[in-house]
C-alpha cells in the first residue's frame, strides 16, 4: 500500500501546478486493489479547482507512464450524491503493447467511498477496485 507520505507529496505537488489556485477540493483515495487489477493504483489524488473547472489527477501509474507528470481529467457527473471523474492515460504493458486506458472514478459523498474502473480502449474487460477517500477543501 502507498504511504501517507507519498499521498502528501502528490497532493502538495498538485497544489503547486500553474493554474491551480482557487477553491480547491482534493480527494486523496486509498484503494483495495487485487494483484490481478494492476492497472488500478492503490492511491489516487484528484484536485478539483471548482472556480476554474479544472481537474488534475495523479497516482503512481500516471507518474510512471506520463514522465512523472499528472494528467488533466474531466467531470462526468456532479450531483448531491456523487462526483465522477474521467481521465485517459497512454501506456504500454511489459510486453510493449500500447494502450490508452480510460479511467472512471466515482466518489460517493454520503460515505466517502470510491470506486475506480480502468478500461483499455477497444477491449471489453477492464480493471476495478474500491476504497475510501479523504476530502479536503481550501
Amino acid at each position: 500500500m502507498c504511504s501517507k507520505r507519498v499521498a502528501g507529496a502528490i497532493a502538495a505537488g498538485l497544489m503547486l501546478l500553474p493554474g491551480i489556485a482557487s477553491a480547491l477540493t482534493t480527494y486523496t483515495c486509498s484503494l483495495n486493489v487485487a494483484a490481478s487489477q494492476n492497472w488500478v493504483p492503490e492511491l489516487v489524488v484528484v484536485t478539483h479547482d471548482e472556480a476554474k473547472g479544472k481537474i488534475i489527477v495523479a497516482d503512481p501509474v500516471i507518474m510512471y507512464f506520463n514522465d512523472r507528470q499528472p494528467v488533466e481529467g474531466r467531470i462526468a457527473v456532479n450531483n448531491n450524491k456523487r462526483i465522477t471523474f474521467n481521465w485517459e492515460l497512454k501506456a504500454s504493458d511489459a510486453s510493449g503493447q500500447r494502450a490508452t486506458m480510460d479511467y472512471r472514478m466515482t466518489y460517493l459523498r454520503g460515505n466517502n467511498t470510491v470506486s475506480i474502473q480502468a478500461q483499455p480502449l477497444g477491449y471489453e474487460s477492464g480493471y476495478q477496485a474500491t476504497g475510501i477517500c479523504e476530502v479536503k477543501r481550501k
